[in-house]
């Protein structure tokens, strides 16, 4: 029997007040998980330099790069750096790096304040309160600063905070929950009082189930078109704020890239090792703010290459070519060919184009290539035909295009994702294949999947053979489907799901055939496999990784979700505790749903039958441990030697492979709304709740790029005019 929450909380005195405990509950809990806290110090460097301040829940760390935050200290010049943080644990410990060299500092004061109260410490304060340094000198207390003589490459030293800052008694957070529960019951009297027109309001919500039951295609298409486009103004954004050559292995792979454009728009030979003298000068101006010293991009750097963008003369088939220094030869088709597509149609019909726009517009290109992709997979998505058609209902199959397109828009936001798409790569195809790969599980195109499945595999056998363990698994399951339409029954898919399922559960001995039979194999297979010779390690690092993504543990992976710029700038713990609200607000989601079906004895979309065993089976356990063999497979790629087992490989290098624990999560929310009404407050809520977590990160990320690499808002916006 349904309940009508009026009636059980009776009048409107009784519900204000319910909402206010509700707030007030709220507002209590919010306390404990967000504290924030705000660094302040006025310093003098005696050369320009960067600051960091990290972070520690307890006394002596540990200090990882996500609890940090950078600054600039100008040369000879006071400066008032701020280090904001925005964390979920109370902080009861600084360290502060005065500089990433050997050189002196003056610090004036530092200024702390959290929400319970502030602190400033004056040079003679700063010194009693030093816990420990590294590489510093004994400070030299000045007149009004205190001198810190940098010894090393790591000069810091740590401080410890006050209680007061981060341990508020319970009168201070009762006090500072009045207002917010205040304006809550406010809010809901507002409510109360617009309780006759809320019969129309609550219309909206079934009309917007109605429709994605009934008019999916066009949703799914009005979805990708918005949020593709959103994505899109943002990934140029971050190319065009990202210096020339800031890209992880940009300056290897440039050369291979132009070798591919000289070819195709000046007739040359094609050899990767000769590129145009402009473009190494830029590079070696622009080379020494990476890594070690993290220094921005100042006045004089953009001066220079503005005179170089003006006074060079367009490059034509004579100009000479400068061999470099440093590259990445191979057979790197996408990198040679299809991120010059714009560069060449640049080129040819533009002659006057200056030689240093073609870094910009190569990024440009390979861009719109990725999104090109990603266009494609929406268009299947949206006209494709579902392949879980068996075991769910037309409802629920409209349902699962929906939820397929959300993961994917909130995947593609992944700041890794995006500062990955935004620099030039010569894996930047692979996260779009591979993501349109598992896809391809759940919705067929009769053109486009096989073509991009077939470009898939070409592309991954010639240059990222981890990649086919699952692309493979995902092809096999189309032909089960193929076979299954062409014979009454499932007998074909469930012999594919166990011969998939008996080939992991054989991987070692597999990996030893392979291993015997790598001269008969034209693909470049790593060696040695360490799962051959140690089947343990196998099967312990399936299991660990498909625990690790199903949890979301990936979140914590910094370089999955984000390390920025030549793996100098890692992204601040507010971005992964953003993505983590986003799932628990899904998870709350599919419970609130889950426990209304329950009360109101709705049925499921469709009885339990065999075939949701065998369907079940391939999506929740052969998926994700096909993407474990793949991502064991990448590891074997990429840390080769044996004694190398267990050392963190890069997470960008599984951007293709792990876009299945969100997905699985989006549908699981829509279909488990039961009712139309039910479905539409669920897109509501979750529309609303991405659209939040990726405005936030984006901008998020923006800041962190330009505080990264320019000093201020005008060489920024200087640096920016030199773009096309």
């Amino acid at each position: 029997m349904k309940i009508n929450v009026y009636s059980f909380l009776g009048s409107w005195q009784r519900r204000s007040v319910f909402v206010g405990l509700l707030v007030f509950g709220l507002v209590l809990l919010a306390q404990g998980i967000y504290r924030p806290i705000i660094v302040q110090v006025e310093a003098r460097a005696e050369a320009m330099a960067q600051a960091e301040v990290f972070v520690a829940p307890f006394p002596g760390g540990p200090y990882t790069p996500e609890k940090a935050r950078l600054a600039r200290l100008e040369a000879q010049a006071w400066t008032q750096a701020t280090f904001a943080f925005h964390v979920a644990y109370p902080i009861q410990e600084l360290r502060i790096d005065t500089a990433k060299q050997a050189i002196n500092v003056d610090i004036r004061n530092i200024h702390i304040q959290s929400r319970w109260g502030q602190q400033t410490l004056s040079p003679g304060q700063i010194l009693a309160n030093i816990q420990r340094a590294h590489q510093i000198d004994v400070p030299a207390q000045a007149a009004d600063s205190l001198l810190m003589v940098g010894t090393g490459r790591d000069p810091h030293f740590v401080l410890s905070l006050s209680p007061e800052l981060y341990a508020p008694s319970i009168w201070q957070r009762i006090t500072a929950a009045l207002v917010p529960t205040i304006i809550g019951i406010v809010i809901w009297l507002l409510v109360e009082l617009l309780k006759p027109h809320q019969t129309r309001l609550a219309r909206l919500p079934e009309k917007i189930g109605y429709l994605v039951e009934t008019r999916s295609p066009l949703l799914v298409g009005l979805l990708g078109a918005l949020g593709l486009s959103v994505l899109l103004v943002l990934q140029f954004e971050i190319a065009r704020i990202t210096p020339m050559y800031q890209g992880p292995d940009e300056e290897a792979q440039v050369p291979v890239s132009f070798a591919g454009f000289h070819q195709m728009a000046f007739g040359g030979d094609g050899q990767c090792t000769l590129i145009w003298a402009d473009l190494i000068t830029v590079r070696d101006e622009i080379m020494p703010i990476a890594r070690r010293l993290r220094l921005p991009v100042t006045q004089e750097q953009v001066s220079f290459l503005k005179d170089l963008r003006e006074n060079s003369p367009p490059p034509t088939a004579e100009t000479p070519l400068i061999k470099t220094n440093r590259h990445t030869c191979g057979a790197t088709l996408m990198l040679t060919h299809a991120y010059n597509w714009l560069p060449v149609l640049i080129y040819k019909t533009q002659p006057n184009t200056p030689s240093i726009d073609y870094l910009s517009y190569l990024r440009y290109g390979q861009i719109l290539l990725a999104y090109f992709i990603y266009a494609l997979t929406f268009f299947v998505i949206a006209r494709g035909r579902s392949l879980l058609a068996p075991v769910l209902t037309q409802a629920g199959q409209a349902r699962l295009k929906m939820g397929l397109a959300l993961s994917l828009l909130v995947y593609l936001a992944i700041p890794q994702m995006l500062f990955m798409t935004s620099v030039i790569n010569d894996t930047g195809y692979a996260a779009p294949l591979g993501i349109f790969t598992l896809v391809s599980v759940f919705v067929f195109h009769r053109w486009i999947t096989p073509i991009l499945l077939l470009i898939a595999v070409a592309m991954f056998a010639s240059e990222l053979v981890a990649y086919l363990a699952f692309v493979v698994v995902g092809i096999l399951w189309l032909m089960g489907q193929a076979l299954n339409g062409w014979h009454n029954g499932y007998r074909w898919l469930w012999i594919i799901a166990s011969l998939i399922a008996a080939g992991i559960a054989m991987g070692p001995l597999l990996l030893n055939l392979l291993d015997a039979s790598r001269h008969l194999i034209p693909l470049s297979i790593p060696s040695p496999l360490i799962g051959a010779e140690h089947p343990e390690v196998f099967y312990r690092h399936i299991w660990q990784t498909a625990q690790f993504v199903y949890s979301f543990g990936l979140l914590d992976y910094n370089s999955f979700f984000g390390v920025l710029g030549q793996l100098d700038t890692v992204f601040p713990e507010r971005g992964p505790i953003a993505f983590k609200v986003l799932v628990y607000g899904l998870v709350a989601l599919l419970v609130a749903n889950g426990l209304v079906s329950l009360r109101n004895g709705h049925r499921p979309l469709q009885n339990w039958k065999q075939k949701h065993t065998l369907f079940a089976l391939f999506i929740l356990i052969l998926i994700p441990l096909a993407v474990s063999v793949a991502s064991y497979a990448t590891f074997d790629h990429y840390a080769r030697a044996a004694n190398e087992w267990g050392r963190e490989i890069q997470g960008r290098y599984f951007l293709p492979l792990y876009l299945y624990p969100f997905s699985f999560l989006a549908i699981a929310v829509v279909l488990a709304a039961q009712s139309k009404r039910a479905l539409g407050v669920t897109l509501l809520a979750t529309i609303a709740l991405i659209s939040g977590v990726v405005f936030y990160t984006s901008s998020v990320m923006l800041d962190v790029l330009a505080m990264r690499y320019y000093p201020n808002p005008e060489v920024m916006a200087a640096y920016r005019q030199l773009l096309p």
